[in-house]
């Protein structure tokens, strides 16, 4: 049976070694203009085979099995993950506000489509978070007791915590498990609609 992306016999689309950068380069392209708009970057790998998908992904280092939505999103997490691990968000304050706005807004009708949507929601949440000290959620809801409408960036970005005055005490009970957020081993808390973050990462 012939490769189903470079369509020669003798081996299989995980042992293809055709060229890729034709379908990368553009997407890496893409990524420098819009780093953080994630939602946008899922559309723009839309256009893309199954096949395609597989190879990029396999480039990557990444899974490479799966539905499209699945490898989509292998390549989007990826990409986005490099930015945060080397500091690079920094510069991208209210960019990432506005992308986890956009995401917000996406409506989803499949359930591999909405966790997807919950995951970019989840990364651009905790790198706001890290970067800048305050959980886009917290920041929206200051923003909109502002009477001017102002989104002028906080000269304070913690001051937050003193104005919500939250107690939080932790089960030691809990399994100490990976947190999906911030990837570190702390007890978990379990949340209504099933999913567990860390206590930090929630607060």
């Amino acid at each position: 049976m012939p490769c189903s992306f470079c369509h020669k016999t003798g081996h299989n689309l995980t042992k293809c070694d055709a060229d890729v950068n034709e379908f990368m380069q553009p997407f890496v392209d893409f990524i420098g203009a819009f780093p953080v708009a994630l939602r946008q970057q899922y559309i723009f790998l839309t256009r893309y085979s199954k096949p395609v998908l597989t190879l990029i992904n396999r480039d990557l280092g990444s899974q490479v099995s799966g539905t499209k939505n699945y490898l989509i999103g292998n390549i989007i997490k990826c990409c986005f993950l490099q930015l945060y691990r080397t500091g690079a968000l920094q510069q991208f304050g209210e960019e990432i506000v506005d992308a986890h706005d956009n995401a917000q807004m996406w409506v989803t009708l499949t359930t591999p489509l909405t966790t997807l949507r919950q995951e970019m929601l989840n990364l651009l949440d905790s790198s706001h978070r890290r970067e800048f000290g305050m959980s886009i959620y917290n920041l929206i809801m200051l923003r909109s007791r502002d009477t001017n409408g102002s989104t002028a960036p906080l000269a304070d970005p913690k001051a937050h915590l003193r104005d919500l005055a939250i107690n939080v005490t932790v089960d030691t009970a809990l399994v100490v498990q990976d947190c999906f957020i911030c990837c570190d081993d702390k007890p978990l808390a379990a949340l209504g609609c099933g999913h567990s973050y860390c206590t930090d990462c929630l607060i």
